[in-house]
């Protein structure tokens, strides 16, 4: 499994192995072990990329773009999830959590679409947001754990602040999140 990041933004210090590392764990958590690249953004970027596929103005959180039909597809690269690390760091702090389990959630729902999953409904939204927060949440257990078996404090640095991780994932408890992102069809 290979996992391509590219990073065309400058807010946000980006762990390229720890994000690797979330995806890998998120595609092997559904049991989908594929080639997949991620596009960390500026809200200029993703609001083009929201005008030119979907005809709307606005930044959005994340954007999946699907290789093929991942019902019945043979290919092992899945396509691309598209993140804006503007959005990321302004709903943290608007919410009062770390920027970084903001950022993670939007990598790992992304990846859910290019798995398949929808969110069209509001149940099918929340049951795609719970999905979310698990695999985030236990992504993260599994480095806190790792780092007290390595003989490391817990702490790590943060998107900006070099803050300490305070274990949330940010999503709400009723599974709802902003709403903003996108899935393109193909």
């Amino acid at each position: 499994m290979a996992v391509e990041i590219s990073n065309r933004q400058r807010r946000t210090r980006l762990d390229r192995i720890q994000i690797a590392a979330l995806v890998t764990a998120a595609l092997d958590a559904e049991g989908k072990p594929a080639d997949v690249s991620i596009a960390f953004v500026t809200s200029k970027i993703i609001t083009d990329l929201n005008r030119r596929y979907f005809g709307r103005g606005n930044p959005t959180d994340v954007i999946a773009f699907p290789l093929h039909d991942t019902a019945g597809g043979d290919s092992a690269y899945l396509g691309e999830v598209v993140v804006c690390t503007d959005v990321a760091a302004d709903e943290a702090r608007t919410r009062g959590i770390d920027p970084i389990d903001e950022l993670y959630l939007y990598v790992v729902h992304g990846l859910l679409h290019l798995l398949a999953h929808t969110d069209e409904t509001p149940a099918k939204r929340t049951a795609m947001n719970r999905r979310a927060r698990a695999i985030v949440r236990r992504f993260r257990e599994g480095q806190r754990t790792r780092g007290r078996e390595d003989g490391r404090t817990g702490g790590r640095e943060d998107a900006r602040t070099g803050g300490r991780e305070d274990g949330r994932t940010g999503g709400r408890e009723d599974g709802r999140t902003q709403g903003r992102h996108e899935q393109a069809e193909t």
